[in-house]
């Protein structure tokens, strides 16, 4: 009877701990998993930004790269930037202006790759969604430098479960990134 009771005392403990061990994997797993994804999405959202802003052409009248001219309503931060379609190596016919589009409501940022076309806004209204759960998109234009803080947070809007952004079962991460127009002179040319 003493050895039935040690066996069971023996096995309900390795039991136990053959249980924490899966338990602890599995929540190291997911907590890794959700903190990669939110990473991602901020270096990709970043890099996607960056992509275009390298490409970025303008003059003294039309800056390269402005924060205004999204139509209302359909963004609450938004990003245009012309690019050097034509390749002319400045701003002139055939040059597409792309719009970057955050939605706060969605927690997405929405990119339009032929926003303006031939200085006609709103020209295709076609977008990709380039990331969701994004909770801040604050670029901001100074001199030949946009300076970009991208937000992202694993469940934007967490059920009680989940934690507010920021907690160790809902990852966020902020992501500050400065990115130069490299052909746009800020020269008036006086």
């Amino acid at each position: 009877m003493v050895e039935m009771v040690i066996a069971t005392v023996v096995l309900t403990i390795v039991i136990g701990a053959i249980i924490n061990i899966q338990i602890f994997c599995r929540l190291s797993f997911l907590n890794a998993d959700h903190k990669s994804k939110v990473m991602n999405d901020a270096s990709y959202i970043s890099e996607h930004v960056a992509k275009f802003i390298a490409n970025a052409t303008g003059d003294p009248i039309t800056p390269a790269a402005s924060l205004t001219g999204a139509p209302a309503g359909l963004c609450d931060s938004a990003l245009l930037v012309w690019t050097d379609s034509n390749a002319g190596g400045y701003l002139g016919a055939g040059d597409t202006q792309v719009l970057y589009c955050f939605n706060r409501s969605a927690a997405t940022l929405r990119y339009y790759a032929r926003y303006t076309v031939n200085g006609t806004p709103g020209h295709d209204m076609t977008s990709e969604l380039i990331a969701s759960g994004v909770t801040a998109f604050t670029p901001v234009v100074s001199g030949n430098t946009v300076n970009l803080t991208v937000t992202t947070c694993w469940k934007p809007f967490p059920n009680k479960y989940d934690g507010s952004c920021g907690t160790p079962n809902n990852p966020s991460m902020t992501l500050r990134t400065s990115v130069p127009l490299l052909s746009v002179s800020a020269d008036s040319g006086s």
